[in-house]
């Protein structure tokens, strides 16, 4: 090996380097692993919620369960928002609940078979509901926030 290190021979201060750069390079490592399985798991269960970057930090053995949970509760809040931005369009009972459920089931493709996000589709079943209901349609919602815009757009 071309990087030999002599334990027995080296001071106690190279020891010490040698352990500090060992440690560095054990820790970026972990940090690849990390993101690579987080990133494995998020597109294998297809979370569309979460990101990679919502993981970091977390120990291997720990991501599966703390990524389920982060999508569990993402996709609740979303469910929440959803719920209250159609209560206050008048939606109330069994109406809300079918406008939610069908805005938030999605195969994610669009009618030519070209992958879509899910907040697109689900502005566009926003603003369909919102025309029907007689609402104001915004057309620029740049710089805005899924959520703002989704907000907004009732």
């Amino acid at each position: 090996m071309a990087d030999e290190f002599d334990i027995e021979s080296a001071s106690g201060s190279a020891l010490r380097d040698k352990l500090e750069e060992t440690l560095k390079t054990n820790k970026s490592l972990s940090s690849q692993n990390s993101e690579l399985l987080a990133d494995r798991v998020i597109r294998e269960k297809g979370f569309s919620h979460i990101s990679a970057e919502d993981l970091v930090g977390l120990e291997p053995g720990e991501i599966e369960d703390k990524a389920q949970q982060l999508e569990d509760d993402a996709a609740k809040a979303e469910a929440d928002t959803l719920r209250k931005v159609l209560s206050r369009q008048g939606l109330e009972g069994d109406k809300l609940d079918e406008a939610v459920a069908s805005m938030l089931k999605s195969d994610g493709k669009s009618e030519q078979g070209v992958e879509r996000s899910k907040d697109d589709d689900s502005f566009s079943r926003v603003r369909e509901l919102n025309r029907s209901a007689g609402g104001p349609v915004r057309t620029n919602t740049d710089g805005l926030s899924p959520r703002q815009k989704m907000e907004l757009d009732l």
